[in-house]
C-alpha cells in the first residue's frame, strides 16, 4: 500500500533555490503553504516586496496533505461556534470561509491554473438517528448565517439516510497544485520564494528572520505555519492527529459529485 499523499504523485514539479545571502524585504513569510503563498500574493499585489521562506517544499506541509475540500463548515460546526460564542461569531466565520472559496476560485482564473476547481455540494449526513438533532442544529446556524442549506431524505449515495444537510456553492480542487502554480506565477523580483530554508531563530527585536545559510530583515514577519515557532501558549492546547484518505480507479464513471 503506498501512504503518500496523492497530491504530491500527481502534481507538477516546480523548484525554487534556498536562501544563500542577507535580504531586505517589506514582509518576511515563514511557511510555503497555502497560507504562506495567498499571503505572498496579496502583500505582492498591494505593492509589497516579500520574502518567503519555506523548510522544505512548497506546499508539501498541511496544504500537500488535505483534503482537497473547500467548505464553509468547520470540524467542530458552526454550531459549536454559536454555542461557545454566538450566532454572529458563527456567522463571520463562514462568511470569510466562503469568501476564502470565492477568492481561490478569481485565482485560478485569472493565473488559468489546471487544478481540477469545481464546485460541488457539501453533504452531511449522520450515521445513527442520534446525530440528527446535532445535524438540524447546524443546518438553523448556517441558515441564520445566510448560507444555501437544505435538509433532504436521500443522498446520491448506495445506501439509506434517515436525512441529511446539502450546503450548496461548496468546492473541491488540487491543493498541491494550486499552490505550486501559483507559487510560479508570482515569483518574481517583488516576491522571493525560498525553498529548503528552514527557519532557525526570530529576532523579534531587530526584526530579522534567520536560516542556516541567510538572514531576512523586514518590516512585518507572518508565521504562516501549522504552527507558532519557538514556544507559544497555544502549542499547550495542540494535539497530532492523522486521518488517512483512500484514493481508487473506479470502474466506470457512476459516480456521485459532491463532497460527503
Amino acid at each position: 500500500m503506498n501512504t503518500a499523499s496523492f497530491w504530491k504523485g500527481t502534481a507538477q514539479e516546480v523548484s525554487f533555490s534556498s536562501l544563500s545571502q542577507d535580504l531586505d524585504t517589506d514582509v518576511a513569510i515563514i511557511g510555503g503553504g497555502i497560507t504562506g503563498i495567498t499571503a505572498a500574493h496579496l502583500l505582492a499585489q498591494a505593492g509589497k516586496s516579500v520574502v518567503v521562506l519555506e523548510a522544505m517544499k512548497v506546499g508539501l506541509g498541511t496544504t500537500g496533505h488535505s483534503t482537497g475540500n473547500l467548505h464553509v463548515t468547520v470540524d467542530q460546526s458552526l454550531s459549536a461556534i454559536r454555542n461557545t460564542w454566538d450566532q454572529k461569531t458563527a456567522t463571520a466565520v463562514a462568511r470569510s470561509r466562503s469568501e476564502t472559496i470565492d477568492a481561490i476560485e478569481r485565482v485560478v482564473a485569472e493565473y488559468n491554473i489546471p487544478c481540477n476547481f469545481f464546485r460541488r455540494p457539501h453533504y452531511i449526513f449522520p450515521t445513527d438517528s442520534s446525530q440528527v438533532p446535532q445535524m438540524e442544529q447546524e443546518y438553523r446556524t448556517l441558515r441564520d448565517a445566510g448560507v444555501d442549506a437544505t435538509i433532504i431524505r436521500e443522498v446520491p449515495l448506495p445506501f439509506r439516510v434517515e436525512q441529511a444537510l446539502r450546503i450548496e456553492h461548496q468546492a473541491q480542487f488540487h491543493p498541491l497544485m494550486y499552490v505550486r502554480m501559483l507559487a510560479k506565477a508570482i515569483a518574481t523580483d517583488r516576491c522571493r520564494i525560498f525553498e529548503d530554508s528552514k527557519v532557525i531563530e526570530i529576532d523579534d527585536d531587530r526584526m530579522t528572520v534567520s536560516t542556516a545559510h541567510g538572514k531576512v530583515r523586514a518590516e512585518a514577519i507572518i508565521m504562516a505555519m501549522h504552527t507558532p515557532k519557538g514556544f507559544n501558549v497555544l502549542q499547550t492546547e495542540l494535539g497530532p492527529y492523522r486521518e488517512y484518505g483512500i484514493a481508487a480507479r473506479l470502474t466506470d464513471d457512476r459516480y456521485p459529485e459532491g463532497l460527503f
